[in-house]
């Protein structure tokens, strides 16, 4: 079985605040062959991002990977998850992002205010995916994040955490 903890190690590496003196030793995600990361177009600033849950389905059309969403009731009922424990797991990844990166998160109830959106691939394929968008049009050597989605598959089987049933 997946487990959700798991998806955000690879869901957010692309979202690290390192400091200048550290700079080197990280790869910045690249976008049609810029580096982006989130908040100033430089290394050593953080930023504070915002999440939220699906709630209605929605659509990236220009998305390469999970072009549409729907919220994770299904997926939770499917794994019997409750809908807090998966909330519980989520605050706790991104209190763990926090720890070792220069990032702050914040949960807010709307999300079309959210620059992350968590929900299922309404076209279920692979495990999950990370959309990133980002702004195309800046100048500098390193563009920034605009908004990123991570999109799990619910026909898959998942759990919070892991009880050693990999």
């Amino acid at each position: 079985k997946p487990f959700i903890d798991w998806i955000w190690g690879g869901a957010f590496l692309m979202a690290l605040g390192v400091s200048d003196g550290h700079a080197s030793a990280y790869r910045l995600l690249l976008l049609d062959g810029h580096p982006v990361k989130w908040g100033e177009s430089r290394f050593g600033t953080g930023t504070s991002l915002t999440y939220s849950f699906v709630r209605e389905p929605v659509a990236f059309p220009d998305a390469i990977n999970c072009k549409a969403m729907v919220p994770v009731a299904a997926l939770l009922e499917r794994s019997a998850i409750a809908a807090d424990a998966f909330e519980a797991a989520v605050r706790g990844a991104f209190r763990e992002w926090e720890r070792v990166a220069n990032l702050s998160f914040t949960y807010v109830a709307d999300p079309a205010a959210a620059d992350i959106l968590i929900g299922a691939q309404a076209q279920p394929q692979g495990i999950a995916f990370a959309n990133v968008q980002h702004d195309r049009s800046a100048t500098g050597s390193i563009a920034p994040i605009t908004g990123a989605s991570i999109c799990y598959n619910p026909l898959l089987s998942w759990e919070v955490g892991l009880d050693g049933d990999r």
